[in-house]
């Protein structure tokens, strides 16, 4: 069942579903190794930190593991940006 809303603006009814107005906010893991840059995964929608291991997931539940730190999460731009310490 989809719940529906109205919203009033200048006289006119419009009837929004709510799943038209849900947006996704999947990341893309992106490795920073120096000066390069490396995607790792794109469509990322969890990052899970334990000690200096880093367990990126995906929207599929497609996963991988491996060692470095965040350095920043940018939802601006859609992207996590993950120092490597190897």
């Amino acid at each position: 069942m989809v719940a529906q809303f109205k919203c009033c603006f200048e006289h006119f009814i419009y009837l929004y579903h709510v799943s038209d107005l849900i947006t996704m906010c999947e990341l893309n893991a992106i490795l920073i190794d120096g000066k390069d840059k490396t995607t790792l995964m794109e469509d990322v929608v969890r990052l899970a930190v334990d000690g200096n291991e880093i367990t990126i997931t995906g929207i599929f539940g497609d996963s991988m593991t491996l060692p470095g730190r965040i350095l920043r999460v940018d939802m601006m731009k859609n992207e996590a940006l993950i120092e490597n310490i190897n």
